[in-house]
């Protein structure tokens, strides 16, 4: 029984979504975008790579959120943090584009943690203020 509210929340998506697409792209054949959508990227390996690589930092957000859930803090702004993050450490990569060596890459990822921990510090001060 715990798992019918999810199946049934992506049927009723799933069926509104057939509508909407039916009413509004007439032209295109709404089986083919359905395909394209749900078994396409499941039946080559490059899809599915891709796949995993769109959703690996979704899962390691959602495990540092269970980890906050878990004590009671409440974090709707993990993906603010996250692209704070990833706009952080790429400045920092930008910023030494000419340079080479191997902690270009932790110094690029030290960046990253402390933006998006900046950005959580936000709310936080404004929470316990």
């Amino acid at each position: 029984m715990i798992f019918l509210s999810p199946l049934l929340a992506l049927t009723l998506t799933a069926v509104t979504a057939f509508f909407i697409f039916a009413f509004i792209l007439t032209d295109i054949e709404v089986s083919s975008v359905f395909y394209t959508l749900f078994v396409e990227p499941l039946i080559d390996t490059y899809y599915i790579s891709e796949l995993l690589v769109k959703a690996a930092p979704l899962i390691m957000i959602a495990l540092g959120l269970s980890i906050g859930f878990r004590a009671g803090v409440w974090n709707i702004g993990a993906e603010g943090q996250y692209v704070i993050g990833g706009i952080t450490g790429g400045a920092v990569g930008l910023y030494f584009y000419n340079v080479e060596g191997f902690w270009l890459i932790p110094l690029m990822s030290l960046a990253a943690i402390l933006g998006g921990m900046f950005y959580a510090g936000i709310a936080a001060f404004l929470k316990t203020k």
